[in-house]
């Protein structure tokens, strides 16, 4: 496990405990909040895209997650 850090303070109150997957944009590791112990999928998008801004496909990604509502589904959090 490592601690996830140097990404803004909302970022280190998780804790990255494994890597789930990855794909074109990002990849996408399981952790915890180290305060309430809920465990969620946090994307990481790729170096490469950062000075590019965010993909357009990421964004349409993120419209969808926002609007499902499902107990197999993980929610989105905007960090």
């Amino acid at each position: 496990m490592s601690e996830v850090s140097g990404e803004g303070n909302a970022l280190q109150k998780y804790t990255k405990i494994e890597k789930l997957g990855g794909g074109t944009f990002g990849v996408v590791y399981k952790c915890i909040h180290n305060e309430t112990g809920k465990f969620v999928a946090m994307k990481k998008i790729r170096e490469e895209f950062k000075d590019e801004g965010v993909p357009s496909k990421v964004i349409r990604e993120i419209a969808v997650l926002k609007e499902l509502d499902h107990p197999n589904i993980v929610a989105f959090v905007l960090l």
